[in-house]
């Protein structure tokens, strides 16, 4: 069933049962079989995340994947898995875009990951500056609107980005507390 309902035609059924699945993932990790674990995961990084119609499913799989970290059992595998969903961290979206940088968050915090064994720092650095022209030109076409005018909903842009990937970037550039070095100066 849940096979069935990631491929489904319908967008927003994909995406909600993109963060099922996940949810499942992560409370049940040890009790599934690992050939079904490794042929949800497959799914997902090779139709899900490469989803080009609907920005909104890739985002819910970089999501999903940092609720499932929340499972240490899940570190080995997931450290196999996420290589293979770097393409997103350059995706034409930004609310795609965000989630990865939030996934990458959360493998920061987790204990047998290195965000470093994903993507390094120079590709962090270069995906900050394309935020920086994306937000430059975001806000002399839009004036930093910041609300999608189809759905009403609030979207991410190029500056919330930057500020994802700083706020990743700067305890590897710093070295130590921030707040102790603004002190300092």
């Amino acid at each position: 069933l849940i096979r069935d309902a990631l491929e489904d035609p319908n967008e927003p059924v994909r995406r909600v049962t993109v963060s099922a699945l996940c949810v499942i993932l992560k409370n049940y990790w040890e009790m599934l079989p690992t050939s079904e674990i490794a042929e949800l995961l497959t799914v997902l990084m090779n139709q899900c995340a490469r989803d080009k119609k609907a920005p909104m499913v890739r985002a819910a799989v970089a999501e999903g994947l940092s609720w499932v970290l929340e499972n240490v059992l899940s570190h080995p595998t997931m450290g196999a898995v996420l290589p293979n969903l770097t393409d997103l961290l350059n995706d034409r979206s930004p609310i795609v875009r965000a989630a990865f940088v939030k996934l990458l968050q959360v493998v920061s915090q987790c204990r047998g990951l290195n965000v470093n064994n994903f993507v390094n720092h120079e590709q962090l650095l270069l995906r900050i500056a394309s935020e920086h022209t994306e937000g430059q030109a975001e806000r002399l076409q839009k004036g930093g609107c910041k609300k999608d005018p189809t759905t009403g909903e609030m979207k991410a842009t190029a500056e919330q980005v930057a500020k994802l990937l700083a706020k990743l970037l700067a305890p590897s550039i710093f070295g130590q507390d921030i707040v102790q070095q603004v002190a300092r100066c």
